[in-house]
């Protein structure tokens, strides 16, 4: 079932209307948009510029937009059976070198000279007999 966790947030829904009636206006009189070669276009399409696009068009995008950020701000959940998930786990392997130059000991491992390939087995926790075996095949 698809609820909102918070719906009380689309309370706030006449906002921008509340605040465009009772903010004073900041028009400038001015256009915002100077174009200097609009005659010339208008001579060009041999037709007159339209200044303005009706309200429901130029209020629309802004409209739909509030929609959506109350919308994704009301939290919609989808609440339910909870849906099985997959159990997956990660394979790993570890390549080990089981050749006879592992077996010098010219590593340190607790202030002992140990071999290359004991320290990767006590590291990784394997036995020599099993890198042996892993080694062979």
């Amino acid at each position: 079932m698809f609820e909102f966790a918070w719906p009380w947030i689309f309370a706030l829904l006449p906002l921008p209307w509340l605040m465009r009636v009772l903010l004073p206006a900041a028009d400038s009189g001015e256009p915002a948009l100077k174009v200097s070669f609009l005659n010339d276009l208008e001579g060009l399409a041999r037709r007159r510029a339209r200044a303005n696009l009706p309200a429901w068009r130029q209020q629309a995008p802004y409209i739909l937009l509030w929609l959506l950020l109350l919308m994704a701000a009301a939290r919609p959940q989808w609440l339910g059976e909870p849906l099985p998930i997959a159990a997956s786990g990660r394979d790993l392997l570890v390549a080990v070198d089981v050749s006879g130059s592992m077996d010098f000991p010219d590593m340190r491992w607790q202030d002992e000279d140990v071999s290359r390939l004991n320290l990767v087995q006590h590291l990784l926790g394997i036995s020599l007999r099993v890198a042996r075996a892993i080694g062979s095949a």
